[in-house]
């Protein structure tokens, strides 16, 4: 019994440094973070983690850009359930809804756009929210890796 215990244990605690170690952009967490990420910046977007922002101080003529583009990276998604990607756009108190995209089929990574209509600067932030069934059964493992995001 005693041997057990101190395999789960270990198994355990190996679990949790291995997750916590994992890179993932800000944690797929949102936050109000300012610093500003990396051309190499990958996000982790899961059912716990759902949504991540990214600020637009850095990018010069923003009210220019036309569009936002959306690359994932990986989606880990065995049970295909039907996942959507919707982007805000975030000042102050505001929050604007862009647009949506999904994946076909709910598992194959690819790259979208979504048209900005103009309505963005420099002061705001994009906010790209997962969206999955809420009859989601949470053994199906659910997990998307996006790069930055990208105004043109």
């Amino acid at each position: 019994m005693q041997y057990r215990l101190t395999f789960v244990f270990t198994l355990s605690l190996a679990w949790l440094i291995n997750v916590s170690c994992q890179p993932k952009g800000n944690g797929g967490k949102a936050s109000n973070n300012t610093s500003l990420p990396s051309a190499d910046t990958i996000y982790t977007i899961s059912p716990t983690n759902p949504s991540f922002r990214q600020s637009l101080k850095e990018v010069a003529s923003v009210g220019q850009k036309k569009f936002v583009r959306i690359t994932t990276k990986e989606i880990i998604n065995p049970a295909q359930l039907a996942i959507t990607f919707d982007l805000y756009y975030i000042a102050g108190n505001k929050t604007e809804f862009l647009g949506s995209v999904a994946p076909f089929p709910s598992d194959n990574p690819g790259s979208y756009i979504i048209a900005t209509a103009g309505k963005l600067n420099s002061e705001g932030e994009l906010e790209l929210r997962l969206k999955f069934p809420e009859d989601w059964n949470k053994k199906d493992r659910l997990e998307v890796r996006i790069k930055k995001l990208i105004l043109e």
